[in-house]
């Protein structure tokens, strides 16, 4: 933790990153060094969030056990440890926002690298004649898209969660105000869950409508240099007919693998995940209003 606490510190004070706009003035090199390192720190916090999330699902359910042992005592110390890991949960939460952003913005100036770049091979193969110089063109267009496709996944991964579902809580009979004030808290935690995903998918389908833009129009280029074969070029992304639309068996409930699918495809998925994401907050926040009622002696 001495290490993450140091990359949190430096991720704020502008060490790692400083200001917002100074990675596009950085040479090539210095631009994917700083990608690598935001890529480390990112992974550092993530990793630290799934934990606590994962001890706070194993604290969920000791708290059922324990009210359902009928000793109040320890069903109160059980929901005080599930409340106190719902905060961690939270504020490692804000963390993971804060360090997903500057790896979003590190890696958008890598991309901007590769782009620049991408663009260079094209005119290049655009003038070349040699067979030589056109394979060998060919070869280096084909490697960058492939790094691009890594680096746009890699980038978008921290909001491209899996949505966790609803707290299993119900009133009970025997609850009190405190009680039922801390399943209403356990909601809206959750609520706040999907709130971060439902701000990342926005960003991600933005994102990725303008790669699309982006990539046809490479495309049609590409289609205007009729002295290559355009198959050997891999990674463009771009989805032929009959790609349009989610891909049939994928599971908007568990993790997506956009990496594998075109971006057409991706940004419907994308769309579809995130109107799951806000019916299921919605949800959470209209169930911790019937807690916070009864709490304070209101009933429906």
């Amino acid at each position: 933790m001495k290490l993450l606490a140091l990359l949190l510190f430096s991720l704020l004070s502008g060490v790692i990153f400083p200001g917002g706009g100074e990675a596009q003035a950085q040479d090539p090199q210095a631009t994917a060094a700083t990608w690598e390192e935001a890529l480390a720190v990112y992974q550092e916090v993530l990793d630290a969030r799934d934990a606590a999330l994962r001890t706070h699902d194993i604290l969920m359910d000791r708290q059922e056990e324990a009210r359902r042992s009928g000793d109040d005592a320890r069903a109160r110390d059980a929901m005080r440890q599930v409340h106190d890991q719902g905060i961690r949960v939270m504020l490692l939460d804000q963390e993971l926002r804060m360090v997903a952003e500057r790896l979003r913005r590190a890696g958008r100036a890598y991309l901007e690298e590769l782009d620049a770049r991408e663009d260079e091979l094209l005119d290049a193969l655009a003038s070349a004649i040699l067979p030589m110089t056109r394979n060998r063109l060919e070869s280096q267009l084909a490697e960058l898209r492939r790094e691009y496709r890594e680096v746009e996944r890699q980038a978008g991964a921290p909001q491209v969660a899996e949505l966790r579902p609803l707290p299993d809580v119900v009133v009970d009979r025997r609850d009190g105000p405190e009680e039922l004030r801390g399943k209403a808290g356990l909601l809206e935690n959750r609520a706040a869950e999907y709130d971060s995903v439902i701000a990342g998918l926005e960003r991600e389908i933005t994102t990725r409508e303008r790669r699309l833009q982006l990539e046809r129009g490479r495309e049609d280029l590409l289609a205007g240099i009729s002295r290559f074969d355009d198959a050997a070029l891999t990674g463009g992304g771009i989805s032929r007919p009959g790609t349009d639309g989610r891909p049939d068996g994928v599971d908007p409930l568990g993790e997506i693998d956009l990496a594998a699918l075109p971006l057409e495809a991706q940004i419907a998925l994308l769309r579809e995940y995130l109107e799951l994401a806000r019916d299921l907050r919605n949800e959470a926040l209209a169930m911790a209003r019937v807690f916070r009622d009864r709490a304070e002696g209101v009933r429906p």
